[in-house]
């Protein structure tokens, strides 16, 4: 790629990582340095990503052995998925002998039951509303009649016992 007309920013910011890491070609290189000393905000562009690239360290090369493509390859025909045996489990705290674990469970459960009944007999004892105050049989208007004619007697109660102001 070749550039020798002036750059536009746009041009520039794409190139940057590639200006970075030096894979433009010289006259790209010296097209882009050009622009860099007129451009401030190109300048910051590239001073951030060199910033950002000091933040990563290179791996070190790998030596690929002689024949490892080849040798992959027939693993992979043949079958295998490159999957190892999975490594045996390391060994984990013991379980708590089954006995003791059901006798507890045992345990809390006699435990939770004689609760509910303690509850029970306490609620039977604690002298619940009568069947008579649980009659049902009266319509609906006598209730509301009922009710109203309540509401007016403790009205009247309680203006009985509030004086009267300012009359």
């Amino acid at each position: 790629m070749s550039i020798t007309s002036p750059i536009q920013c746009d041009v520039v910011l794409a190139l940057v990582p590639t200006f970075v890491d030096d894979e433009v070609t010289d006259s790209v290189a010296s097209t882009v340095r050009r622009h860099l000393m007129d451009c401030s905000a190109c300048r910051n562009a590239v001073q951030e990503e060199q910033t950002l690239r000091q933040w990563f360290v290179a791996a070190p090369e790998v030596e690929v052995p002689t024949g490892f493509a080849a040798h992959v390859a027939r693993r992979a025909f043949a079958g295998d998925v490159g999957l190892e045996p999975a490594p045996a489990p390391v060994a984990a705290a013991p379980e708590p002998p089954a006995g003791r674990v059901l006798a507890f469970s045992r345990a809390l459960v006699a435990v939770a039951a004689g609760g509910l009944v303690a509850i029970s007999l306490f609620l039977a004892g604690s002298g619940g509303p009568e069947v008579a105050d649980l009659d049902a049989g009266k319509g609906l208007q006598e209730a509301l009649l009922e009710l109203e004619q309540e509401n007016q007697r403790l009205e009247l109660e309680d203006s009985a016992s509030t004086p009267e102001e300012g009359r």
